[in-house]
Order: structure tokens, then C-alpha cells, then sequence
């Protein structure tokens, strides 16, 4: 998805003016984005931020809910 850039570009960010390193595609008249290091690590902090993995169910839990469920 996300790949090296073959061509010396500068960052499509706003406000940045480093030489981008990586580009993506995407849908559109402009087809792909061009990021340099900083903004790739920005962009994928600030979505960490947003979407947190949850941690799986123990083992504990869930046959306490299956036992709560079977008695019902």
C-alpha cells in the first residue's frame, strides 16, 4: 500500500516543504500522495490515536459468561 517514491518530490502535507520519501495511491485526479518521513510517522500516530486495538477476551471472563448464559 504504502511504497518508496521514485521521484524526488516534495511532501504533499500542508505547511511541509521536505523532499518526500513515500507515496500511496489514491482515488482521483491527483492518484497518489507523496509524504515525507516526518508526516508518514505524524499520520500514523495521530491514527493510533483514533482507532486503539482491543485486547482479546480472557479465558476467565468468557466461561463466566458462557456459565451466566447456560443457567438462564
Amino acid at each position: 500500500m504504502i511504497e518508496k517514491t521514485k521521484y524526488q518530490l516534495t511532501c504533499d502535507a500542508k505547511g511541509c516543504k521536505n523532499t518526500a520519501d513515500y507515496c500511496f495511491a489514491v482515488k482521483g485526479r491527483i492518484g497518489q500522495v507523496h509524504l515525507c518521513t516526518q508526516c508518514v510517522k505524524q499520520l500514523g500516530s495521530d491514527c493510533a490515536k483514533i482507532r486503539t486495538p482491543k485486547s482479546p477476551q480472557n479465558a476467565i471472563k468468557r466461561a463466566m459468561e458462557d456459565k451466566t448464559i447456560k443457567e438462564v
